[in-house]
């Protein structure tokens, strides 16, 4: 599997003067893609690729919450690092600098998987832990950060990657009023939907915030989620990019198309090519931007295919 081929990232061209910005929003598959192109990242900085940095080749966060990385199976070797001042609106006076020594092994890592330098491993920076919930059967967490201050950590890499939304464990999501939490510096916003909601009831089971859901895009409580409803949550001014900043390129992640009915697929794609009507061209600029649809199983590690689309 290439995601960043997918997704257009070319790890061979020297970086910019800070790291490039990653948001993940939606849901079905956002996790798996975060660090599976992380894992990428860390390959092609091992094979000679171009650094701008001297520190990490790739930083993963999140702005919300996101299950402990140490504790799940199938994830690249990680360095945790927890820094309980990243969750302020305001950055101390010397925080970059303790950024930086933390990233090289300082007083503060969370424990070091499989690895022994930055260079080899997903730093994974967050500003604490969160026990696990029996009662609620909740794993472990890792708590995040501010949004705004993520432009410390992007200046201390050359890829970060964000966890910019939640979605517990469901394959479709609708966001809520201050969902998700794009930092205002993303390059790239990566939309995922997990295709195994075609054909599903809409209901707690199938969709985080289904009462946001249903208005949304026309579906009713009960009814069959069907291709017309998922382009409707992709291209609505409040569905899947929202909160996208205007200069970042909008990429959608179909996920689990393994899971999926081939036809009800080529119906989605066939939706999303179709040209908007004079009301969607000028909803919040959402089809001014040319992006990118990914097709693929990362449980299985395959892209079926990559389109351009006007989303």
């Amino acid at each position: 599997m290439d995601l960043a081929k997918a997704f257009g990232i070319d790890f061979s061209a020297p970086p910019p003067g800070r790291g490039l910005v990653v948001a993940f929003v939606g849901a079905g598959g956002k996790t798996s893609a975060l660090f599976a192109l992380a894992a990428e990242a860390i390959r092609a900085a091992a094979a000679g690729a171009p650094r701008a940095s001297g520190l990490a080749p790739v930083i993963a966060t999140t702005t919300t919450r996101i299950a402990d990385p140490r504790l799940e199976a199938g994830r690249p070797p990680l360095k945790v690092i927890l820094a309980p001042e990243l969750a302020s609106a305001e950055p101390p006076r010397d925080g970059a600098a303790t950024l930086a020594e933390a990233i090289r092994g300082g007083a503060r890592n969370g424990g070091l998987s499989r690895a022994e330098a930055p260079g080899n491993a997903v730093v994974v920076a967050a500003s604490g832990e969160i026990p696990a919930d029996q009662e609620s059967g909740s794993p472990a967490k890792l708590a995040g950060i501010r949004p705004s201050r993520c432009a410390e950590l992007a200046a201390l890499c050359d890829l970060l990657l964000v966890e910019a939304d939640g979605s517990r464990g469901r394959p479709v999501k609708a966001p809520g009023e201050s969902e998700p939490a794009v930092p205002t510096l993303c390059d790239i916003v990566v939309g995922a939907v997990g295709l195994d909601c075609l054909g599903e009831p809409l209901g707690e089971a199938i969709a985080h915030r289904p009462e946001i859901f249903s208005p949304l895009v026309g579906c009713a409580p009960g009814e069959a989620i069907s291709p017309c409803h998922v382009a409707a949550l992709i291209r609505a001014p409040g569905g899947l990019f929202k909160g996208t900043p205007a200069a970042a390129r909008r990429i959608l992640l179909l996920n689990k198309a393994d899971a999926s009915d081939a036809g009800a697929l080529r119906e989605l794609l066939a939706l999303l090519d179709a040209p908007l009507g004079a009301a969607g061209k000028t909803a919040e600029g959402l089809a001014s931007h040319c992006g990118r649809v990914a097709v693929c199983s990362l449980r299985r590690g395959e892209i079926l295919e990559t389109l351009n689309r006007s989303l």
